[in-house]
């Protein structure tokens, strides 16, 4: 018998790893997956070509209308009264029915009417407003509107400034002012101001302080007996003179005497004085004087006139000059305010005129005032000057400050005057 099996031996080492083998056969189609998402749409796509135009369709054979009836409208103009304060046009609109171009007949029950009116001063109808007493005007209506009108009423001056409206009525923006009294008061050549004229002696009362505008004419000489004119009364004129309330006297200065062959008499306001015209020479021994303007020379008598007083002015200007230059043939004429006098001469022979005076504008008109008088020798005399000198044988005019003209009588000088504006 075959002996027992012996022992297995112990395990061999592993062998190499054998190639790959072949790929197997390829599974079953798998489920089919789930829908994917709509995309994006696309672009639109041109737009088609224009249909043809197609044929007119063919015309309407509608009934033309009835004529319409005319409208018209008459104008006429309205007197000032409650529909038109201040005046202007009255409109009738109506249908013209019967087609007569008038009003006339059933037409006047459908007419309307209206109004055009005027306008007034601020575009406000009415007639304007009433101004109260005591606003210090003569002034007693005013239109619509803001204005001003001048103080012209006794005892006031400057302007009156005010409004008047439908609503409020007149209300016064600036007052007028009180002026002062003495003189003679205008306050209507110049609106707004007041100008007081003195002639003679006076006083000036002023309520409040204030700035004036002062003249002051003196009186004119007397012309001479067969000699020379008058010399014009010295003038001062000033502007921005200030016065505090208060009276202030005023002098006016009178006419050298043609009797007594005197100089003018001064004329004072405040600080200010105005020196009298001197006398003219006489043919038989009286010389000539010095003043405000010099008096001429006396018939034969050579040389100058009179020489001049300058007046006092607190500031103002003093107007004068000297008589004329006499000779053997003549006379020679007063000095004026604005001029020397005229000389008298030989070749021709004849008496010398009267110096122009100084024209001022302080009462609103330009007016000369202190010419000098005509000298009148052997000669029949010559003019005056402008300014109220006398010509020959003629007295200085009253209230300019003239000078007399020469004479074979007697000549007085013309008296001063003194003017206060503001």
């Amino acid at each position: 018998s075959n002996g027992t099996n012996g022992t297995n031996g112990a395990t061999g080492t592993a062998g190499a790893t054998g190639s790959a083998g072949s790929n197997g056969t390829n599974g079953g189609t798998g489920a089919t997956g789930t829908a994917g998402s709509n995309g994006s749409n696309g672009t639109n796509g041109t737009n088609g070509t224009n249909g043809s135009t197609g044929s007119t369709g063919a015309t309407g054979t509608g009934t033309a209308g009835a004529t319409g009836t005319g409208t018209r409208v008459t104008v006429t103009s309205e007197a000032a009264g409650g529909n038109c304060a201040s005046g202007g046009y009255k409109l009738v609109f109506y249908v013209d029915a019967d087609g007569s171009n008038t009003l006339n007949g059933s037409e006047a029950s459908g007419a309307q009417t209206s109004y055009v009116c005027n306008g007034s001063t601020a575009g406000t109808s009415g007639a304007g407003c009433t101004i109260p007493a005591g606003n210090g005007t003569n002034t007693t209506s005013v239109s619509f509107g803001s204005t001003s009108t001048a103080c012209d009423a006794s005892g006031f001056y400057g302007m009156l400034s005010y409004t008047c409206t439908s609503g409020s009525g007149f209300t016064v923006t600036t007052p007028c002012l009180q002026a002062c009294t003495g003189g003679t008061v205008d306050t209507t050549t110049v609106p707004g101001s007041a100008i007081h004229r003195f002639t003679s002696l006076s006083t000036l009362n002023c309520p409040s302080a204030r700035t004036v505008s002062v003249l002051v004419v003196a009186g004119g000489g007397a012309g001479g007996y067969y000699g020379g004119g008058g010399g014009g009364g010295g003038v001062v004129y000033k502007t921005g003179h200030s016065l505090a309330a208060g009276s202030y006297v005023v002098t006016v200065g009178a006419g050298g005497s043609g009797t007594t062959y005197a100089n003018g008499d001064n004329s004072v306001f405040d600080t200010m004085t105005a020196y009298g015209g001197g006398r003219a020479a006489s043919q038989y021994g009286l010389t000539f004087a010095s003043g405000g303007s010099g008096g001429g020379t006396s018939y034969g008598q050579t040389g100058a006139g009179g020489g001049v007083t300058a007046g006092v002015t607190a500031g103002g200007t003093s107007y004068g000059n000297v008589g004329g230059t006499g000779s053997s043939c003549g006379a020679s004429g007063g000095g004026g305010a604005g001029a020397v006098g005229g000389n008298s001469t030989c070749s021709p022979s004849a008496d010398g005129a009267g110096g122009v005076g100084v024209v001022l504008s302080i009462t609103g008109v330009a007016t000369y005032y202190a010419g000098g008088g005509a000298g009148r020798g052997a000669n029949n005399g010559a003019l005056g000057g402008l300014g109220g000198g006398g010509t020959a044988n003629v007295v200085g005019t009253a209230n300019t400050g003239g000078g007399g003209g020469g004479s074979n009588n007697t000549t007085s000088g013309g008296s001063g005057v003194v003017i206060v504006r503001y």
